[in-house]
């Protein structure tokens, strides 16, 4: 079984009983695997990039950025990096 199959499992369980579900998910592959899972919100995502934020949008996944002090996050999205 897969990362994503696995969390795909677990998303449609939870959707069954009128669930949402979060995801902690800080790297590219880790968000990219909520995403396709079908996660309702994904909690910090600080490597995600453009594409995956509009996979989101249009998913409607919301994103709950934690806010870091250890990368240039805050600069990229800034537009001062």
């Amino acid at each position: 079984m897969t990362a994503v199959t696995t969390q795909r499992d677990v998303v449609y369980n939870a959707h069954r009983q009128h669930l949402k579900v979060a995801v902690h998910a800080a790297d590219t592959t880790s968000i990219q695997t909520a995403i396709d899972a079908g996660a309702d919100s994904i909690e910090h995502g600080n490597d995600a990039k453009d594409e995956q934020l509009r996979k989101m949008r249009d998913k409607g996944i919301f994103l709950d950025l934690t806010p870091t002090s250890y990368s240039s996050f805050f600069l990229k999205i800034m537009g001062r990096a």
